[in-house]
């Protein structure tokens, strides 16, 4: 239905040597079919890859023109392409240079209604005026008269260059109302929303932020935690979930949704031993800290030192060491009587003394004045999970180092 490059003919969520293994594999085939036959391949070949947690993996090879990547490849070609074709032909390409366009590009395919249940025919399709830039490539089309009609399979293409692929796909966007006939489309090829969720997927893939959660309470903030990492938005997985306490709800909800978890037993830097085996066992890089009620030694900072946040529901270092609800009702007292009525949360690494840790992210709230303690955790808990996801998305590029979490406050809501 359609496909996309972007600039310099690569894609975003692909590395450099993803692209040298898809080439050797390329080169490979090639020689094994000589091998095979006994003489060289001429003509057109294009391989269609996988980008698995694996490494690339190849799903099958064709060698035909109308497929929409082979489309993308025609419109960004600046080369002679009847010389290229016939010194392919002749087995005369040494010294021959392809030269390729830098720009990115979208192709969208429209196809009849039923397609690809049924081979609608017959139905007429009509080309209006086209915008400048845009390129209409035929598919299944037949003539009746001075008209074109479908022929069952993809009808034809639209095809469009641009600096970046979103610029790409707002030109063919545009473009497809100039066509007018029983048609469908796919919306979303090339479009911002697709393009980031195939890269957060390959995040995932290749090798996601290994994360464990330590709490004593509800563990709500947990759930965007959760949320985001279903929706391929957070390149992390949790290996682990810890609590103090038997019958606490984070530790519901991390066996309600299967991860691995424990009951840590222990006193003080016994405790933080514990802690700690655990989360080397399950080779964890970053400890997120939500509602634990216990506080860490130095041993443990200095072991997991840079690797450990903690969220608290104040805009620090106002009401540190403070708790939950009470801190909110310290908010709430201080806006009635001095009319401040900013609060938030604060993101921040974990020393040994209690929220004394440097800053890595804040979000501001403001307290409306109907505002009860339990009205306003329930915003702040919003923002508390948005900030801890933040920052773990940084914390992957560093793998798991937080100190790249440059701190930071955000207009109030």
């Amino acid at each position: 239905m359609g496909s996309y490059s972007d600039r310099m003919s690569s894609l975003p969520f692909l590395t450099p040597r993803d692209l040298e293994t898809a080439k050797s594999y390329n080169e490979t085939v090639i020689r094994e079919l000589e091998a095979a036959t006994g003489s060289p391949y001429r003509g057109i070949l294009y391989g269609g890859f996988m980008a698995t947690a694996d490494g690339i993996q190849i799903i099958e090879y064709n060698a035909r023109f109308g497929d929409p990547e082979c489309l993308n490849l025609m419109q960004l070609i600046r080369s002679d392409v009847l010389e290229m074709f016939e010194r392919t032909a002749n087995g005369t390409l040494a010294g021959y240079t392809l030269e390729l366009s830098e720009a990115a590009s979208v192709c969208v395919y429209l196809v009849p209604l039923s397609y690809p249940m049924e081979q609608t025919k017959g139905e007429p399709v009509h080309i209006g005026m086209l915008p400048q830039g845009i390129s209409v490539c035929l598919g299944s089309v037949d003539e009746t008269g001075s008209s074109l009609v479908t022929a069952g399979s993809r009808t034809l293409a639209l095809v469009a260059l641009g600096e970046t692929i979103e610029e790409a796909r707002n030109h063919v966007m545009g473009a497809i109302s100039s066509i007018k006939g029983k048609l469908r489309y796919r919306s979303d090829i090339g479009s911002r929303q697709l393009v980031e969720k195939r890269i957060n997927h390959m995040r995932q893939l290749r090798n996601p932020l290994r994360i464990a959660i330590i709490g004593s309470t509800n563990g709500t903030d947990m759930e965007a935690i959760i949320e985001q990492i279903g929706r391929g938005s957070l390149p992390a997985s949790i290996e682990l979930v810890l609590s103090d306490r038997k019958d606490s709800g984070i530790l519901r909800k991390a066996q309600a949704h299967g991860i691995p978890n424990a009951l840590i037993a222990g006193k003080g830097a016994a405790r933080d031993r514990e802690i700690t085996r655990q989360c080397e066992d399950a080779k964890v890089e970053t400890i997120v800290l939500i509602g634990y009620m216990r506080i860490l030694g130095a041993e443990f900072c200095e072991r997991w030192n840079n690797r450990v946040m903690n969220v608290h529901p104040s805009l620090l270092p106002e009401f540190a060491g403070t708790k939950d609800t009470d801190t909110h009702t310290l908010a709430i007292d201080r806006m009635h009587k001095t009319g401040n009525a900013k609060t938030g949360c604060t993101v921040h690494l974990v020393t040994p003394t209690v929220d004394a840790g440097p800053i890595l992210k804040q979000k501001i709230c403001l307290i409306s004045p109907d505002d009860t303690p339990g009205t306003l955790k329930k915003r702040i808990q919003q923002l508390e999970g948005e900030a801890l996801c933040e920052c773990l998305s940084r914390a992957y590029a560093s793998r798991g180092d937080l100190t790249c979490c440059q701190a930071s406050s955000e207009a109030p809501i």
